[in-house]
Protein backbone atom coordinates (compact mmCIF):
# COMPACT_ATOMS: atom_id res chain seq x y z
CA UNK A 1 0.00 0.00 0.00
CA UNK A 2 1.11 3.58 -0.62
CA UNK A 3 1.73 4.62 2.97
CA UNK A 4 5.10 2.84 2.98
CA UNK A 5 7.20 5.79 1.86
CA UNK A 6 10.53 3.94 1.85
CA UNK A 7 9.43 1.09 -0.45
CA UNK A 8 10.75 0.91 -4.03
CA UNK A 9 13.15 3.84 -3.92
CA UNK A 10 14.95 4.04 -7.28
CA UNK A 11 18.71 4.27 -7.62
CA UNK A 12 20.36 7.39 -9.00
CA UNK A 13 19.90 8.44 -12.62
CA UNK A 14 23.64 8.02 -13.24
CA UNK A 15 23.73 4.38 -12.07
CA UNK A 16 20.60 3.41 -14.02
CA UNK A 17 21.85 5.14 -17.19
CA UNK A 18 25.17 3.26 -17.02
CA UNK A 19 23.38 -0.06 -16.55
CA UNK A 20 21.07 0.70 -19.48
CA UNK A 21 24.07 1.43 -21.72
CA UNK A 22 25.66 -1.90 -20.79
CA UNK A 23 22.37 -3.69 -21.38
CA UNK A 24 21.93 -2.07 -24.79
CA UNK A 25 25.34 -3.40 -25.84
CA UNK A 26 24.33 -6.88 -24.71
CA UNK A 27 21.00 -6.66 -26.53
CA UNK A 28 22.72 -5.52 -29.75
CA UNK A 29 25.11 -8.47 -29.51
CA UNK A 30 22.28 -10.92 -28.78
CA UNK A 31 20.14 -9.78 -31.73
CA UNK A 32 22.54 -11.41 -34.19
CA UNK A 33 22.40 -14.71 -32.30
CA UNK A 34 18.61 -14.80 -31.84
CA UNK A 35 18.22 -18.04 -33.83
CA UNK A 36 17.07 -20.76 -31.44
CA UNK A 37 14.55 -21.02 -28.60
CA UNK A 38 17.00 -20.58 -25.67
CA UNK A 39 18.54 -17.57 -27.41
CA UNK A 40 15.11 -15.99 -27.94
CA UNK A 41 14.24 -16.55 -24.29
CA UNK A 42 17.48 -14.88 -23.25
CA UNK A 43 16.85 -11.98 -25.64
CA UNK A 44 13.29 -11.51 -24.36
CA UNK A 45 14.54 -11.46 -20.76
CA UNK A 46 16.99 -8.71 -21.69
CA UNK A 47 14.22 -6.68 -23.28
CA UNK A 48 12.05 -7.17 -20.20
CA UNK A 49 14.88 -6.03 -17.93
CA UNK A 50 15.37 -2.99 -20.17
CA UNK A 51 11.75 -1.95 -19.64
CA UNK A 52 12.19 -2.33 -15.87
CA UNK A 53 15.27 -0.11 -15.98
CA UNK A 54 13.46 2.49 -18.10
CA UNK A 55 10.65 2.61 -15.52
CA UNK A 56 13.19 2.95 -12.72
CA UNK A 57 14.90 5.73 -14.67
CA UNK A 58 11.62 7.65 -14.93
CA UNK A 59 11.10 7.23 -11.18
CA UNK A 60 14.62 8.47 -10.47
CA UNK A 61 14.13 11.50 -12.72
CA UNK A 62 10.89 12.24 -10.89
CA UNK A 63 12.80 12.40 -7.60
CA UNK A 64 15.46 14.64 -9.10
CA UNK A 65 12.88 17.02 -10.58
CA UNK A 66 11.23 19.87 -8.70
CA UNK A 67 7.75 18.44 -9.29
CA UNK A 68 5.54 17.03 -6.54
CA UNK A 69 3.30 15.10 -8.97
CA UNK A 70 3.77 13.82 -12.52
CA UNK A 71 0.70 13.01 -14.62
CA UNK A 72 0.63 11.34 -18.03
CA UNK A 73 -2.20 10.86 -20.52
CA UNK A 74 -2.09 8.09 -23.13
CA UNK A 75 -4.64 7.26 -25.80
CA UNK A 76 -6.14 8.29 -29.11
CA UNK A 77 -6.61 11.99 -28.21
CA UNK A 78 -2.83 12.33 -27.75
CA UNK A 79 -1.13 12.82 -31.12
CA UNK A 80 2.62 13.46 -31.41
CA UNK A 81 2.79 14.62 -27.79
CA UNK A 82 -0.06 17.08 -28.34
CA UNK A 83 -3.50 17.13 -26.73
CA UNK A 84 -6.64 19.26 -27.24
CA UNK A 85 -6.57 22.27 -24.93
CA UNK A 86 -10.15 21.69 -23.80
CA UNK A 87 -9.32 18.14 -22.71
CA UNK A 88 -6.18 19.23 -20.88
CA UNK A 89 -7.98 21.98 -18.96
CA UNK A 90 -10.76 19.54 -18.00
CA UNK A 91 -8.21 16.97 -16.86
CA UNK A 92 -6.34 19.47 -14.68
CA UNK A 93 -9.65 20.62 -13.19
CA UNK A 94 -10.58 17.01 -12.34
CA UNK A 95 -7.21 16.35 -10.69
CA UNK A 96 -7.39 19.57 -8.66
CA UNK A 97 -10.89 18.77 -7.38
CA UNK A 98 -9.78 15.29 -6.33
CA UNK A 99 -6.81 16.72 -4.49
CA UNK A 100 -9.02 19.18 -2.59
CA UNK A 101 -11.53 16.44 -1.73
CA UNK A 102 -8.91 13.91 -0.54
CA UNK A 103 -7.22 16.57 1.56
CA UNK A 104 -10.58 17.46 3.13
CA UNK A 105 -11.50 13.81 3.72
CA UNK A 106 -8.14 13.03 5.34
CA UNK A 107 -8.91 15.77 7.87
CA UNK A 108 -12.11 13.98 8.87
CA UNK A 109 -14.80 15.90 6.98
CA UNK A 110 -17.47 13.88 5.16
CA UNK A 111 -19.83 16.68 4.25
CA UNK A 112 -20.62 17.74 0.69
CA UNK A 113 -22.50 20.89 1.66
CA UNK A 114 -19.82 23.16 3.05
CA UNK A 115 -17.21 25.13 1.16
CA UNK A 116 -13.56 24.15 1.21
CA UNK A 117 -11.72 26.18 3.85
CA UNK A 118 -9.08 28.71 2.80
CA UNK A 119 -6.45 26.69 4.67
CA UNK A 120 -7.31 23.51 2.78
CA UNK A 121 -7.32 25.32 -0.57
CA UNK A 122 -3.91 26.81 0.22
CA UNK A 123 -2.40 23.47 1.25
CA UNK A 124 -3.71 21.55 -1.76
CA UNK A 125 -3.60 24.02 -4.64
CA UNK A 126 -1.69 22.64 -7.63
CA UNK A 127 0.48 24.52 -10.13
CA UNK A 128 1.43 23.16 -13.54
CA UNK A 129 5.15 23.80 -13.89
CA UNK A 130 6.29 21.98 -17.05
CA UNK A 131 5.49 19.50 -19.81
CA UNK A 132 7.43 16.44 -21.01
CA UNK A 133 7.23 14.59 -24.36
CA UNK A 134 6.11 11.23 -22.92
CA UNK A 135 2.73 10.61 -24.57
CA UNK A 136 1.48 13.77 -22.87
CA UNK A 137 3.04 14.48 -19.49
CA UNK A 138 2.68 17.39 -17.10
CA UNK A 139 4.66 18.17 -13.94
CA UNK A 140 2.69 19.61 -11.04
CA UNK A 141 3.86 21.35 -7.89
CA UNK A 142 2.04 22.40 -4.74
CA UNK A 143 1.51 26.16 -4.67
CA UNK A 144 2.70 26.30 -1.06
CA UNK A 145 6.08 24.53 -0.78
CA UNK A 146 5.59 24.07 2.96
CA UNK A 147 2.74 21.67 2.24
CA UNK A 148 4.51 19.57 -0.37
CA UNK A 149 3.91 15.94 0.72
CA UNK A 150 7.61 15.00 0.82
CA UNK A 151 8.18 17.73 3.43
CA UNK A 152 5.34 16.69 5.71
CA UNK A 153 5.28 14.30 8.64
CA UNK A 154 1.64 14.97 9.47
CA UNK A 155 -0.25 11.65 9.46
CA UNK A 156 -3.43 13.17 8.03
CA UNK A 157 -1.54 14.83 5.18
CA UNK A 158 0.29 11.59 4.40
CA UNK A 159 -3.01 9.72 4.44
CA UNK A 160 -4.49 12.34 2.11
CA UNK A 161 -1.69 11.89 -0.41
CA UNK A 162 -1.93 8.09 -0.19
CA UNK A 163 -5.67 8.23 -0.85
CA UNK A 164 -5.15 10.70 -3.70
CA UNK A 165 -2.65 8.37 -5.37
CA UNK A 166 -4.79 5.27 -4.82
CA UNK A 167 -7.60 6.90 -6.83
CA UNK A 168 -5.32 6.70 -9.88
CA UNK A 169 -4.13 3.12 -9.25
CA UNK A 170 -6.85 1.20 -11.02
CA UNK A 171 -4.64 -1.67 -12.14
CA UNK A 172 -2.49 -1.76 -9.01
CA UNK A 173 -4.35 -1.03 -5.80
CA UNK A 174 -8.02 -0.56 -6.61
CA UNK A 175 -8.87 -3.47 -4.29
CA UNK A 176 -7.49 -1.39 -1.40
CA UNK A 177 -9.89 1.48 -2.09
CA UNK A 178 -12.60 1.68 0.55
CA UNK A 179 -15.24 3.40 -1.52
CA UNK A 180 -17.86 3.11 1.21
CA UNK A 181 -15.84 5.30 3.58
CA UNK A 182 -15.42 8.16 1.10
CA UNK A 183 -17.23 11.42 1.64
CA UNK A 184 -20.14 12.18 -0.65
CA UNK A 185 -18.15 14.97 -2.29
CA UNK A 186 -15.13 12.72 -2.91
CA UNK A 187 -17.36 10.02 -4.44
CA UNK A 188 -18.99 12.62 -6.73
CA UNK A 189 -15.65 14.02 -7.87
CA UNK A 190 -14.20 10.54 -8.37
CA UNK A 191 -17.20 9.52 -10.47
CA UNK A 192 -16.64 12.60 -12.67
CA UNK A 193 -12.99 11.65 -13.09
CA UNK A 194 -13.83 8.03 -13.99
CA UNK A 195 -16.34 9.26 -16.55
CA UNK A 196 -13.63 11.47 -18.02
CA UNK A 197 -11.33 8.45 -18.41
CA UNK A 198 -13.98 6.21 -20.03
CA UNK A 199 -15.55 8.90 -22.23
CA UNK A 200 -12.17 9.79 -23.74
CA UNK A 201 -10.79 6.23 -23.71
CA UNK A 202 -7.49 7.27 -22.13
CA UNK A 203 -4.96 5.85 -19.66
CA UNK A 204 -3.81 8.06 -16.79
CA UNK A 205 -0.39 7.50 -15.19
CA UNK A 206 0.60 9.13 -11.91
CA UNK A 207 3.80 9.52 -9.88
CA UNK A 208 4.49 11.51 -6.72
CA UNK A 209 7.72 12.28 -4.91
CA UNK A 210 6.82 9.86 -2.14
CA UNK A 211 5.79 7.20 -4.67
CA UNK A 212 7.87 7.77 -7.81
CA UNK A 213 6.96 4.52 -9.59
CA UNK A 214 3.98 4.98 -11.89
CA UNK A 215 0.47 3.76 -11.13
CA UNK A 216 -2.12 3.72 -13.91
CA UNK A 217 -5.84 3.66 -14.39
CA UNK A 218 -7.28 2.37 -17.67
CA UNK A 219 -10.78 2.69 -19.16
CA UNK A 220 -11.55 -0.88 -18.07
CA UNK A 221 -10.45 -0.12 -14.50
CA UNK A 222 -12.56 3.03 -14.54
CA UNK A 223 -15.69 1.14 -15.67
CA UNK A 224 -15.28 -1.40 -12.86
CA UNK A 225 -14.81 1.35 -10.28
CA UNK A 226 -17.89 3.21 -11.57
CA UNK A 227 -19.95 0.07 -11.04
CA UNK A 228 -18.64 -0.19 -7.47
CA UNK A 229 -19.46 3.46 -6.83
CA UNK A 230 -22.96 2.99 -8.22
CA UNK A 231 -23.52 -0.04 -6.00
CA UNK A 232 -22.27 1.82 -2.93
CA UNK A 233 -24.38 4.86 -3.75
CA UNK A 234 -27.54 2.78 -4.23
CA UNK A 235 -27.08 0.73 -1.05
CA UNK A 236 -25.59 3.36 1.26
CA UNK A 237 -27.41 6.53 2.22
CA UNK A 238 -25.31 9.34 3.65
CA UNK A 239 -27.19 11.23 6.36
CA UNK A 240 -26.47 14.88 7.12
CA UNK A 241 -28.18 16.82 9.88
CA UNK A 242 -27.65 20.19 11.54
CA UNK A 243 -27.73 19.93 15.32
CA UNK A 244 -27.36 22.41 18.17
CA UNK A 245 -25.30 21.50 21.22
CA UNK A 246 -24.66 23.34 24.47
CA UNK A 247 -21.57 22.60 26.52
CA UNK A 248 -18.04 23.64 27.45
CA UNK A 249 -15.45 24.53 24.81
CA UNK A 250 -12.60 22.18 25.68
CA UNK A 251 -10.42 22.71 22.62
CA UNK A 252 -10.30 25.05 19.66
CA UNK A 253 -7.21 24.72 17.47
CA UNK A 254 -7.33 27.33 14.71
CA UNK A 255 -4.14 26.06 13.09
CA UNK A 256 -5.44 22.51 12.70
CA UNK A 257 -9.04 23.75 12.40
CA UNK A 258 -10.32 21.30 14.99
CA UNK A 259 -12.58 21.66 18.04
CA UNK A 260 -13.94 19.77 21.04
CA UNK A 261 -17.09 20.55 23.03
CA UNK A 262 -18.06 18.61 26.15
CA UNK A 263 -21.76 18.35 27.09
CA UNK A 264 -23.20 16.55 30.08
CA UNK A 265 -23.36 13.24 28.21
CA UNK A 266 -21.34 13.53 24.98
CA UNK A 267 -18.04 14.82 23.64
CA UNK A 268 -18.28 16.39 20.17
CA UNK A 269 -15.13 16.93 18.12
CA UNK A 270 -14.24 17.50 14.49
CA UNK A 271 -13.31 20.13 11.94
CA UNK A 272 -14.22 23.82 11.78
CA UNK A 273 -15.83 25.69 8.88
CA UNK A 274 -14.80 29.22 7.86
CA UNK A 275 -17.84 30.67 9.63
CA UNK A 276 -17.04 28.60 12.72
CA UNK A 277 -13.51 30.00 12.84
CA UNK A 278 -14.84 33.56 13.05
CA UNK A 279 -16.86 32.80 16.16
CA UNK A 280 -14.20 30.61 17.76
CA UNK A 281 -11.62 33.40 17.69
CA UNK A 282 -13.75 35.39 20.15
CA UNK A 283 -14.30 32.62 22.72
CA UNK A 284 -11.73 31.45 25.29
CA UNK A 285 -11.40 27.80 26.28
CA UNK A 286 -13.54 26.70 29.21
CA UNK A 287 -16.43 28.92 28.17
CA UNK A 288 -20.02 27.64 28.07
CA UNK A 289 -21.01 27.74 24.41
CA UNK A 290 -23.93 27.13 22.10
CA UNK A 291 -22.75 25.60 18.83
CA UNK A 292 -24.35 24.55 15.59
CA UNK A 293 -22.79 21.40 14.10
CA UNK A 294 -23.24 19.53 10.84
CA UNK A 295 -23.40 15.83 11.73
CA UNK A 296 -22.58 13.44 8.87
CA UNK A 297 -22.87 9.66 9.00
CA UNK A 298 -22.71 7.02 6.23
CA UNK A 299 -26.17 5.65 7.15
CA UNK A 300 -29.00 6.11 9.61
CA UNK A 301 -27.83 3.08 11.59
CA UNK A 302 -24.14 4.00 11.65
CA UNK A 303 -22.38 5.27 14.76
CA UNK A 304 -19.45 6.62 12.70
CA UNK A 305 -20.54 10.25 12.72
CA UNK A 306 -18.29 13.19 11.88
CA UNK A 307 -18.94 16.74 13.03
CA UNK A 308 -18.26 20.10 11.39
CA UNK A 309 -18.53 23.26 13.48
CA UNK A 310 -20.74 25.71 11.56
CA UNK A 311 -21.11 28.45 14.19
CA UNK A 312 -20.41 29.03 17.85
CA UNK A 313 -21.44 31.66 20.43
CA UNK A 314 -21.20 32.11 24.16
CA UNK A 315 -24.10 30.48 25.95
CA UNK A 316 -26.51 32.77 27.79
CA UNK A 317 -27.28 30.08 30.39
Amino acid sequence: MFLKDNDNIPRSVEIITEQLADLEDLITTSEDKNIDFPSRLFFNSLESHKQELLEELKAAKMLESKADIELTIEGAPVKEHSIPASMLSKFIEQVQKLRYATGEFARGSKSSRTRFTKKLLSENELLVTSFSPSSFCIHVKYANDHFSPHLLSNTKERAGEALFLSLFAGEDDSDDLDLTSMSTRLQDYYREFLNFVTDNNIIIGTRTRNHPFSVKITPDNARELKQLLYYNFSTLKVVEEEISVEGILMMGNLKKQSFMIQTESTTYSGQISESGIIGLKLIPLGTNVLAKLLATSPSEESDKTSYLLLSIDKSSS
